[in-house]
Protein backbone atom coordinates (compact mmCIF):
# COMPACT_ATOMS: atom_id res chain seq x y z
CA UNK A 1 0.00 0.00 0.00
CA UNK A 2 1.37 3.41 -1.02
CA UNK A 3 0.69 5.97 1.73
CA UNK A 4 0.94 9.75 1.48
CA UNK A 5 1.18 11.78 4.68
CA UNK A 6 -0.77 15.03 5.02
CA UNK A 7 1.66 17.43 6.68
CA UNK A 8 5.43 17.53 6.63
CA UNK A 9 6.45 18.36 10.20
CA UNK A 10 7.62 16.45 13.26
CA UNK A 11 4.58 14.20 13.44
CA UNK A 12 5.03 13.23 9.80
CA UNK A 13 8.60 12.20 10.55
CA UNK A 14 7.40 10.02 13.43
CA UNK A 15 4.64 8.42 11.37
CA UNK A 16 6.96 7.81 8.42
CA UNK A 17 9.34 6.00 10.77
CA UNK A 18 6.54 3.89 12.25
CA UNK A 19 5.14 2.88 8.89
CA UNK A 20 8.44 2.20 7.15
CA UNK A 21 9.80 0.24 10.11
CA UNK A 22 6.79 -1.75 11.30
CA UNK A 23 4.38 -2.23 8.39
CA UNK A 24 5.89 -4.38 5.65
CA UNK A 25 2.70 -4.00 3.60
CA UNK A 26 2.92 -0.19 3.39
CA UNK A 27 5.32 2.34 1.92
CA UNK A 28 5.36 6.09 2.52
CA UNK A 29 5.79 7.49 -1.00
CA UNK A 30 5.61 11.16 -0.07
CA UNK A 31 3.89 13.93 1.84
CA UNK A 32 1.78 16.93 0.93
CA UNK A 33 2.14 20.27 2.69
CA UNK A 34 0.99 23.78 1.85
CA UNK A 35 4.20 25.20 3.32
CA UNK A 36 6.71 23.01 1.50
CA UNK A 37 8.06 23.08 -2.04
CA UNK A 38 7.14 20.30 -4.44
CA UNK A 39 10.13 17.98 -4.79
CA UNK A 40 11.64 19.02 -1.45
CA UNK A 41 12.95 16.08 0.56
CA UNK A 42 12.23 15.72 4.26
CA UNK A 43 13.25 12.69 6.36
CA UNK A 44 13.88 10.75 3.18
CA UNK A 45 10.53 11.29 1.44
CA UNK A 46 9.53 13.87 -1.16
CA UNK A 47 6.91 16.60 -1.07
CA UNK A 48 4.33 15.82 -3.75
CA UNK A 49 2.73 19.26 -3.65
CA UNK A 50 0.08 21.08 -1.61
CA UNK A 51 -2.80 19.33 0.12
CA UNK A 52 -5.15 20.35 -2.71
CA UNK A 53 -3.14 18.11 -5.05
CA UNK A 54 -4.32 14.92 -3.31
CA UNK A 55 -7.45 14.22 -5.41
CA UNK A 56 -5.41 14.45 -8.63
CA UNK A 57 -2.62 12.30 -7.20
CA UNK A 58 -5.15 9.67 -6.23
CA UNK A 59 -6.88 9.83 -9.63
CA UNK A 60 -3.46 9.36 -11.25
CA UNK A 61 -2.93 6.25 -9.08
CA UNK A 62 0.14 7.66 -7.38
CA UNK A 63 -1.15 6.64 -3.95
CA UNK A 64 -3.50 4.16 -2.30
CA UNK A 65 -4.28 5.88 1.00
CA UNK A 66 -3.50 8.93 3.12
CA UNK A 67 -2.84 9.59 6.80
CA UNK A 68 -3.03 12.92 8.59
CA UNK A 69 0.28 13.98 10.12
CA UNK A 70 -0.77 17.44 11.30
CA UNK A 71 -0.20 17.83 15.03
CA UNK A 72 -2.49 18.11 18.04
CA UNK A 73 -2.51 21.92 18.10
CA UNK A 74 -4.57 21.86 14.89
CA UNK A 75 -7.34 19.41 15.74
CA UNK A 76 -10.08 21.42 13.99
CA UNK A 77 -8.01 21.53 10.81
CA UNK A 78 -7.45 17.79 11.08
CA UNK A 79 -11.20 17.25 11.35
CA UNK A 80 -11.94 19.49 8.38
CA UNK A 81 -9.39 17.78 6.14
CA UNK A 82 -10.45 14.31 7.25
CA UNK A 83 -14.12 14.93 6.56
CA UNK A 84 -13.38 16.46 3.15
CA UNK A 85 -10.89 13.85 1.98
CA UNK A 86 -12.53 10.68 3.29
CA UNK A 87 -15.22 11.11 0.62
CA UNK A 88 -12.56 10.82 -2.11
CA UNK A 89 -9.55 8.91 -0.77
CA UNK A 90 -9.15 5.94 1.62
CA UNK A 91 -7.44 6.60 4.94
CA UNK A 92 -4.66 4.37 6.22
CA UNK A 93 -4.67 3.16 9.84
CA UNK A 94 -1.43 2.32 11.64
CA UNK A 95 -1.28 -0.14 14.53
CA UNK A 96 2.09 -0.72 16.14
CA UNK A 97 2.93 -4.44 16.40
CA UNK A 98 3.42 -4.22 20.17
CA UNK A 99 -0.08 -2.80 20.74
CA UNK A 100 -2.77 -5.09 22.15
CA UNK A 101 -6.22 -4.68 20.65
CA UNK A 102 -8.92 -6.99 21.93
CA UNK A 103 -10.96 -8.75 19.25
CA UNK A 104 -14.09 -6.95 20.47
CA UNK A 105 -12.52 -3.47 20.19
CA UNK A 106 -13.17 -1.15 17.24
CA UNK A 107 -10.60 1.16 15.65
CA UNK A 108 -11.76 3.69 13.06
CA UNK A 109 -10.05 4.69 9.83
CA UNK A 110 -7.16 7.12 9.86
CA UNK A 111 -6.06 6.25 13.41
CA UNK A 112 -2.59 5.71 14.80
CA UNK A 113 -2.20 3.23 17.66
CA UNK A 114 1.24 3.58 19.22
CA UNK A 115 3.60 1.06 20.83
CA UNK A 116 2.47 -0.88 23.91
CA UNK A 117 -0.98 0.66 23.84
CA UNK A 118 -3.80 -1.51 25.21
CA UNK A 119 -7.40 -1.43 24.01
CA UNK A 120 -9.49 -3.67 26.21
CA UNK A 121 -12.84 -5.34 25.59
CA UNK A 122 -15.51 -3.38 23.68
CA UNK A 123 -13.49 -0.17 23.46
CA UNK A 124 -14.31 2.13 20.55
CA UNK A 125 -11.72 4.38 18.95
CA UNK A 126 -13.45 6.68 16.49
CA UNK A 127 -11.79 7.82 13.22
CA UNK A 128 -8.71 10.07 13.05
CA UNK A 129 -7.62 9.45 16.64
CA UNK A 130 -3.94 9.40 17.63
CA UNK A 131 -2.95 7.24 20.60
CA UNK A 132 0.71 7.62 21.55
CA UNK A 133 2.73 4.87 23.23
CA UNK A 134 1.69 3.17 26.44
CA UNK A 135 -1.93 4.35 26.47
CA UNK A 136 -4.37 2.08 28.32
CA UNK A 137 -8.05 2.28 27.39
CA UNK A 138 -10.10 0.04 29.66
CA UNK A 139 -13.20 -1.92 28.80
CA UNK A 140 -16.32 -0.29 27.35
CA UNK A 141 -14.72 3.13 26.90
CA UNK A 142 -14.97 5.33 23.82
CA UNK A 143 -12.56 7.93 22.39
CA UNK A 144 -14.20 10.52 20.14
CA UNK A 145 -12.99 11.36 16.64
CA UNK A 146 -10.01 13.67 16.03
CA UNK A 147 -8.71 13.30 19.60
CA UNK A 148 -5.05 13.00 20.64
CA UNK A 149 -4.02 10.92 23.65
CA UNK A 150 -0.45 11.47 24.90
CA UNK A 151 1.90 8.73 26.16
CA UNK A 152 1.02 6.70 29.27
CA UNK A 153 -2.52 8.04 29.67
CA UNK A 154 -4.78 5.72 31.69
CA UNK A 155 -8.49 5.64 30.90
CA UNK A 156 -10.70 3.49 33.14
CA UNK A 157 -13.82 1.59 32.11
CA UNK A 158 -17.07 3.09 30.78
CA UNK A 159 -15.41 6.46 30.03
CA UNK A 160 -16.61 8.69 27.19
CA UNK A 161 -14.09 11.14 25.71
CA UNK A 162 -15.48 13.67 23.24
CA UNK A 163 -14.26 14.84 19.86
CA UNK A 164 -11.17 17.02 19.29
CA UNK A 165 -9.84 16.51 22.81
CA UNK A 166 -6.25 16.33 23.96
CA UNK A 167 -5.32 14.19 26.97
CA UNK A 168 -1.90 15.13 28.33
CA UNK A 169 1.03 12.97 29.33
CA UNK A 170 0.36 10.57 32.24
CA UNK A 171 -3.15 11.89 32.87
CA UNK A 172 -5.70 9.55 34.44
CA UNK A 173 -9.47 9.35 33.99
CA UNK A 174 -11.43 7.27 36.47
CA UNK A 175 -14.33 5.03 35.52
CA UNK A 176 -17.70 6.25 34.19
CA UNK A 177 -16.53 9.80 33.55
CA UNK A 178 -17.85 11.72 30.54
CA UNK A 179 -15.68 14.37 28.88
CA UNK A 180 -17.28 16.76 26.42
CA UNK A 181 -15.83 17.88 23.07
CA UNK A 182 -12.81 20.23 22.83
CA UNK A 183 -11.35 19.53 26.25
CA UNK A 184 -7.61 19.77 26.92
CA UNK A 185 -6.33 17.89 29.97
CA UNK A 186 -2.89 18.82 31.28
CA UNK A 187 -0.02 16.46 31.96
CA UNK A 188 -0.39 14.39 35.12
CA UNK A 189 -3.97 15.50 35.74
CA UNK A 190 -6.51 13.33 37.56
CA UNK A 191 -10.12 13.43 36.31
CA UNK A 192 -12.63 12.30 38.93
CA UNK A 193 -15.80 13.95 37.60
CA UNK A 194 -17.65 14.72 34.38
CA UNK A 195 -16.20 17.60 32.35
CA UNK A 196 -19.17 19.27 30.69
CA UNK A 197 -17.58 22.47 29.35
CA UNK A 198 -14.80 22.80 26.75
CA UNK A 199 -11.51 24.25 27.93
CA UNK A 200 -8.24 23.53 29.71
CA UNK A 201 -8.24 21.39 32.84
CA UNK A 202 -5.23 20.82 35.09
CA UNK A 203 -4.32 19.49 38.51
CA UNK A 204 -5.01 16.66 40.95
CA UNK A 205 -7.94 16.55 40.90
CA UNK A 206 -8.56 18.68 37.83
CA UNK A 207 -9.83 22.24 37.90
CA UNK A 208 -10.74 24.42 34.93
CA UNK A 209 -8.24 27.15 34.04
Amino acid sequence: MRVVLIGGGDLAQQLAHYIQTYDSQAEVVGFVDDFAVEGEQRFGIPCLGPIAALPDLYAQRQLDAVLLSIGYNHRETRQQLFEELRLMIPFYTFVHPTAFIDASATVGEGCCIGPHTVLEQRTIIEPNVFLYGGVNVSHDSKIGAHTFVAPSVAIAGFVRVGRRCFLGLHSTIVERVNITDDVVIGAGALVLRHLTKPGLYMGVPVFKR
